[in-house]
């Protein structure tokens, strides 16, 4: 009798489950599916005008948007920097994208961004996709002077994906190697045997102007010595 009992309170919570899960049709989780399909992140770094202490400047900021919300579903974002949690409805959008701004552009952050659906369905708070984007971070040496002359490098650019914070003295030994050809644009090592003309060039081009140099000198002194020679005779 014991073990019915236990079968019927296993079969009973079973069902209650079931029913839990399914509170959408299999024809309304697939329609719910493909709209949430569509629903996407941007992130855009733009410029905003702000006012402090009696001056106006622009400092730049992440657009974080949610492209293609519609009022079936809501947006829960978290971060890896933070416990704000920011929920986007479709009474956030224009033109069906929600957004919000971030600030914080001296940090490599990670958002989360979880959907669900609202409560214009008959399965509300259920989430039908999960995604994540992860914003570049402000490099504070873009700005110095080694940088003017090889603004490609990656170490020289205003953003930068990499988390690893070097100190002075690293960076300007990354630019160093980078301009003797050391390294590639990524901050790669090159191997010897890999390294293209351009960067043998670069790494050498004392050297080779030097050579140059000499040579037409050789030259220039041969010729005149022969143009000599002739008119003698």
């Amino acid at each position: 009798m014991k073990k019915f009992f236990t079968f019927l309170l296993l079969l009973f919570s079973f069902v209650l489950n079931t029913q839990a899960a399914s509170l959408c049709s299999y024809k309304d989780q697939v329609d719910l599916n493909q709209k949430a399909a569509n629903i996407k992140s941007s992130l855009e770094i733009t410029s905003k005008l702000v006012h402090f202490l009696d001056m106006d400047d622009y400092i730049d900021v992440y657009n974080v948007s949610v492209l293609n919300l519609t009022d079936e579903f809501y947006v829960v974002v978290t971060n890896n920097v933070n416990d704000e949690k920011i929920t986007l409805t479709s009474n956030d959008t224009s033109n069906n994208i929600a957004s919000f701004e971030w600030q914080e552009m001296d940090k490599k952050v990670t958002f989360n961004f979880k959907v669900y659906t609202s409560s214009k369905t008959p399965c509300p708070d259920e989430v039908f996709k999960s995604f994540v984007a992860t914003t570049s971070r402000y490099n504070d040496f873009s700005n110095m002077e080694v940088c003017k002359d090889i603004p490609e490098f990656s170490l020289c650019q205003k953003y930068i994906d990499t988390t690893n914070d070097l100190s002075e003295t690293e960076f300007l030994k990354q630019v160093e190697n980078y301009k003797k050809g050391l390294i590639d644009n990524n901050g790669n090592e090159i191997e010897e045997n890999n390294k293209s003309f351009l960067n043998i060039l670069t790494e050498y081009k004392w050297v080779i102007l030097s050579v140059l140099l000499l040579s037409l000198g050789t030259i220039g002194i041969v010729c005149i010595y022969r143009k000599k020679k002739t008119r003698e005779y």
